[in-house]
């Protein structure tokens, strides 16, 4: 019986996660920073982006300003107080993971990023 466990477990490991792509991130989430351009924080999150963009070329995260419409409805949204804000969305918009006043390490963000179209 136990062998027969074993070889249902990928099934399992399928419907629960149904898409997780062997690269080791799920798919349909995104990160989004939500930052205030023109602040002492904002060449931080630049350079960020900028050096995310160059090691991971396959994957992709989204700047947001807090100071457009959008940016404060999302701020809004997720209760986000502190800025920088760098959030891990699911496709549904469930928050996975948050990292709010700091940035955080480059590979930590990468596992969340999705792969760019």
């Amino acid at each position: 019986m136990s062998a027969q466990l074993a070889a249902q477990q990928p099934d399992v490991a399928r419907r629960i996660f149904p898409s997780h792509e062997a690269s080791g991130t799920l798919a349909g989430m995104k990160v989004v920073i939500l930052y205030r351009p023109n602040s002492e924080n904002s060449r931080l999150v630049e350079d960020f982006a900028r050096e995310f963009a160059q090691r991971y070329m396959d994957k992709k995260l989204e700047l947001v300003s807090i100071d457009t419409r959008d940016g404060s409805a999302t701020a809004t949204l997720y209760d986000v107080m502190k800025y920088p804000t760098v959030l891990a969305l699911a496709d549904d918009g469930q928050i996975i993971h948050e990292w709010q006043d700091s940035m955080p390490l480059l590979n930590e963000v990468s596992y969340y990023a999705s792969s760019a179209a």
